[in-house]
């Protein structure tokens, strides 16, 4: 947990991977969903981590996507869906957005 008055963050592990929850005031703004490699230990720490794993994890993810909402990218009414590769934190992950 991050708190940084107005924003907030939450991270929960599950047995495939993360989720973090970012709010504003209390408002769920984001969703991050992060899913491990297949041969991938939970918290395996940054020792583990290479930038050519995220670009696997980054494809993973595009996969799942696209099997699940029909595109790597999606825009809804209520929010947007997406794959991103993030330099600024050094992961890739699965966005929810709300608007």
């Amino acid at each position: 947990m991050v708190i940084n008055m107005p924003w907030a963050s939450y991270r929960i592990g599950f047995e495939q991977g993360d989720i973090v929850l970012q709010f504003k005031e209390s408002k769920l703004l984001s969703i991050s969903i992060i899913f491990n490699l297949p041969d991938e230990k939970p918290q395996e720490g940054w020792e583990a981590w290479s930038q050519e794993n995220e670009k696997i994890r980054k494809q993973l993810h595009d996969q799942i996507l696209r099997d699940e909402v029909g595109s790597v990218s999606r825009v809804f009414r209520w929010g947007e869906v997406g794959s991103i590769a993030d330099p600024k934190t050094c992961d890739a992950s699965i966005f929810i957005q709300y608007k």
